[in-house]
């Protein structure tokens, strides 16, 4: 690829057009001495047997035996042998299965009257936060933060979904409403 003797291009001019280092021309890859052979057969056979073991505790292991090492030998060895620990990795907050979003469905309509829009809203009375009571509102979106329409229903905590929907369904009737909900 590269010719030291070449006539019209100097060996800095080659090097540039391949966009290559001059200093690794020199370089001679060095071969894996003897001991390194051994340590490496050695943790080939503890990953074997015990493939959770980390750097540190094979370190402990080789002196033990009487090698001369330090964790960052092991690092790079085990590096070069494309091993590493089995045991679970950072960033496990991440969320693996996309869940289902809601998205907001009220984007760009105006609401200009009342009963155009409504919200349901079950949730626990802070007083009763050990109780199986839950409080069911219906809101008018008209009014955004204004007080429920209904007075809140007591529905229990596993409640049909049939109660609801049938409540749904009366409320706009019982306030003179279309029953278009």
């Amino acid at each position: 690829m590269l010719e030291q003797d070449h006539e019209r291009l100097s060996l800095r001019r080659q090097c540039w057009l391949l966009s290559v280092s001059r200093a690794g021309l020199s370089y001679q890859p060095v071969a894996v001495d003897e001991q390194n052979l051994q340590i490496m057969r050695r943790l080939d056979e503890w990953y074997m047997e015990h493939p959770d073991l980390g750097h540190r505790r094979l370190v402990v292991l080789l002196r033990e035996e009487g090698w001369l090492v330090n964790i960052k030998r092991i690092r790079r060895l085990r590096a070069l042998m494309g091993l590493e620990a089995q045991f679970p990795k950072p960033n496990l907050s991440k969320p693996g299965v996309p869940r289902q979003r809601f998205f907001y469905l009220l984007k760009g309509l105006i609401i200009s009257t009342v009963h155009q829009v409504w919200a349901t809203d079950i949730t626990t009375p802070a007083a009763r936060l050990y109780s199986h009571a839950k409080r069911f509102l219906l809101r008018d979106g008209y009014y955004r933060f204004a007080q429920p329409i209904h007075s809140p229903l007591a529905v229990e905590q596993h409640v049909e979904s049939r109660l609801v929907c049938r409540y749904l369904a009366a409320e706009p009737t019982r306030m003179g409403l279309s029953s278009n909900f």
